[in-house]
């Protein structure tokens, strides 16, 4: 083995493999994490969809003020719901941030048709207390956006329910998709938008095909659940970017495979050159 190193090193080799192994476990994690990402993204989507077309519950909740009610009692109107939880360090908060205005844009136009609930799924943290606490850093008007939480088995059934999946993470908390549920005047889930910054086309176009009873499936693209991926956020610039890992890794990958080939083929590759322009 000592040999293979010593003759390594007079070759000019040793570092390169070095610093090719290093570059290859980079790219292994910065994968992972991608996978990891994709994994999440797609069961998100796929249990998103299957509530479409399913009757929502009535669910007991507690509103930013404390004060309890049922989801029963915006029956006869649509209804927009957006899960959140209150310890979340960037997507949750991107969501209400272009909520908020989107909902009171469309509101000028449509008025009170519709109604729109942001409910905390951490019931553990979710108190209405901190509720009303995330509402008001984010400059809510609670008369057009109502905040709200429940028991952990109340959050159980109706996330189950509406269609909304989110995993456990140590660092972040949870780890979930970007996503509006939009349920109809009979308490029925029509759409599901998959969306972290929310324009007011993306809930006024759904609400005016309920409104005009012109309904139309969906299935979200391709592109559409990849920009819902969660983003991080930049305390320098108080701004949320997309998390590059998965591009990264490929990249790196990319880069570890050419090495390799050079490394392997590089007579070959100069032989080839030669004889196709004369020199290298």
């Amino acid at each position: 083995m000592k040999n293979v190193f010593v003759l390594l090193s007079k070759k000019g080799l040793l570092p390169s493999l070095v610093f090719i192994a290093l570059l290859l476990a980079a790219s292994q994690s910065a994968i992972a994490a991608g996978d990891a990402a994709l994994e999440l993204l797609r069961k998100a989507a796929q249990t998103a969809r299957s509530a479409e077309g399913v009757r929502a519950g009535d669910y007991q909740l507690k509103d930013q003020y404390g004060v309890s009610f049922s989801t029963s009692e915006y029956s006869g109107k649509p209804l927009l719901v957006s899960f959140i939880f209150t310890n979340c360090p960037d997507i949750c908060n991107t969501v209400v941030a272009s909520l908020a205005p989107a909902i009171e844009t469309v509101k000028k136009e449509l008025g009170d048709k519709f109604s729109a609930l942001v409910v905390g799924f951490d019931a553990a943290n979710d108190t209405p207390q901190a509720m009303l606490a995330f509402g008001k850093s984010h400059d809510i008007d609670f008369s057009l956006v109502r905040f709200a939480s429940g028991s952990a088995e109340v959050m159980e059934r109706m996330t189950s329910d509406l269609g909304f999946y989110f995993e456990a993470d140590e660092e972040a908390g949870f780890n979930h998709l970007g996503l509006v549920s939009i349920i109809d005047s009979k308490g029925v889930i029509y759409r599901q938008v998959y969306k972290t910054e929310l324009r007011p086309a993306d809930i006024s176009g759904p609400l005016g095909e309920l409104f005009s009873d012109k309904r139309k499936a969906s299935r979200p693209t391709l592109l559409t659940q990849i920009k819902s991926l969660c983003l991080k956020y930049d305390p320098a610039t108080g701004e949320y970017r997309i998390d590059y890992a998965f591009i990264l890794g490929i990249v790196l990958q990319a880069i570890v495979v050419a090495i390799c080939f050079w490394l392997g083929f590089k007579n070959e590759i100069r032989g080839f050159f030669r004889k196709k322009f004369g020199r290298v």
